[in-house]
């Protein structure tokens, strides 16, 4: 069942609930600062919300156990050792923006997993953080500079790689095992490497550089390299509409890069109306004049790309 811990709690000792197989939720008031070393370790869990006000929590905390869906509060600075490990039906896990850092083995196993958003905030993943993980893409942050021994390893499912420009060192076996691995693209200079085998065993990835990156040269890690030139993707264009006068209408564009995008909007291909970082061009107070063809070239240190035209019709 569910367990309501009484708000004069103030620290949920080791092993506090471990093996406990019937308990499948658990509220955990503002009161609780600390969790303790397994103490949730072999529960049956199903979710659970960490609050702001813990701010830390101990070695394999909720390893094993049957969760699902994890919040963890903005007060967790640090992802311990094996928080997670074997919580091989965890799918969905919310990491805030004041971790710094993934402990060793922190979500292995968890081979529902298979995706993750890795926070801005952190700087250092360490080994077997993600070994065994579903996971089919991982974007490793601009912050973070080391990927950790075997810190991804044996992930089947993962196709693709983006690794942040401020890695200056990946451990040996960080991706070894990853068979299915296609791409790993990196933002920066050449990291060093902590051994011959970060890619190895029967991957078949291909390692790409960003122009005017250093370091690189026809293999990284015993992978071949290639330059990796990509210019902006549009996902969605802006779309044709009619509009009254004196009304306000927005045209959007979707569009995706590995590096910052910059946007102009023009009418009728000429009209230069707005340029920046802003992805809708907003139109208030419509006048007759403003009928035509919207277009967006969007751009970023690559190259650009120009979006189809949307008609706007101003009645």
């Amino acid at each position: 069942g569910i367990y309501t811990i009484p708000t004069t709690v103030s620290t949920i000792g080791s092993g506090a609930f471990q093996a406990c197989a019937g308990l499948t939720g658990v509220t955990i008031p503002s009161s609780v600062t600390s969790i303790g070393d397994i103490a949730f370790r072999y529960s049956g869990l199903i979710t659970i919300s960490i609050p702001n006000s813990v701010t830390n929590l101990g070695a394999e905390a909720f390893g094993s156990c049957g969760v699902t869906n994890v919040t963890i509060g903005n007060g967790v600075t640090s992802i311990p050792s094996a928080m997670f490990m074997y919580c091989g039906n965890l799918c969905s896990v919310t990491m805030p923006n004041t971790v710094t850092s993934i402990g060793n083995a922190a979500f292995n196993g968890c081979a529902s997993l298979t995706g993750v958003t890795i926070p801005d905030s952190v700087t250092i993943i360490q080994g077997d953080a993600f070994v065994g993980c579903g996971l089919t893409s991982v974007t490793i942050p601009n912050r973070v500079t080391s990927i950790g021994s075997g810190a991804f390893s044996w992930s089947s499912s993962l196709t693709n790689a983006s690794i942040g420009n401020s890695v200056t060192d990946i451990e040996d076996d960080a991706f070894y095992g990853c068979t299915n691995l296609a791409g790993v693209y990196f933002m920066g200079n050449a990291p060093s490497l902590g051994g011959s085998s970060v890619f190895f065993n029967d991957n078949t990835a291909t390692v790409y550089y960003l122009p005017g990156t250093s370091g690189w040269g026809a293999t990284f890690g015993d992978r071949p390299t290639a330059l990796w030139i990509q210019v902006p993707t549009i996902q969605a264009s802006p779309q044709t509409q009619t509009a009254e006068a004196t009304s306000a209408v927005g045209l959007q564009v979707k569009a995706s890069s590995p590096l910052p995008l910059f946007y102009f909007w023009y009418l009728n291909a000429t009209n230069l109306l707005s340029s920046g970082t802003n992805w809708q061009l907003d139109l208030p107070n419509l006048q007759l004049s403003q009928s035509g063809a919207y277009t967006v070239v969007i751009s970023n240190l690559l190259g650009a790309v120009t979006s189809a035209p949307a008609m706007l019709n101003v009645i």
